[in-house]
């Protein structure tokens, strides 16, 4: 099990990295069909 300060480190990453990564990605699996 991870430590909670490693999680936490990876959603504050996500919070300014991953948002519009993943944004960018459910749009192309939006537009897939």
């Amino acid at each position: 099990m991870p430590h909670i300060s490693t999680f936490s480190r990876v959603g504050a990453w996500f919070r300014e990295e991953g948002i519009p990564l993943l944004h960018e990605q459910v749009l192309k699996e939006m537009h897939r069909d």
